[in-house]
């Protein structure tokens, strides 16, 4: 069992909306995701990734951290991939430099 799994069974049980307990539990996977408005779940899905991959200062990412371009391109935000991998190194260089 995954922390995504795990963390959307207690979102779940704790009553939060379902589109929040949706992208938790397949922010890893998200083209497991039928049609539909999947905005948020790209968001997340491209925030973990790049954080994940943004950090690890040049080894292999993790098999959980693969980018899901053919989603991303589905909900329309393959074009922001550029812009986003920018504002993840600048913030990971900020973050390096305020620690």
């Amino acid at each position: 069992m995954s922390h995504a799994e795990v963390g959307a069974y207690l979102l779940g049980l704790w009553g939060v909306a379902f589109p929040v307990v949706e992208c938790v539990a397949f922010h890893h996977e998200p083209g497991l995701v039928g049609a539909g408005r999947c905005d948020v779940l790209a968001a997340v899905h491209a925030a973990d990734v790049l954080a994940d991959t943004t950090c690890l200062g040049g080894h292999a990412p993790p098999p959980e951290t693969v980018l899901d371009t053919a989603f991303l391109e589905r909900a329309g935000f393959a074009a922001e991939l550029p812009r986003w991998r920018v504002i993840a190194a600048e913030e990971k260089r900020y973050a390096d430099w305020t620690a």
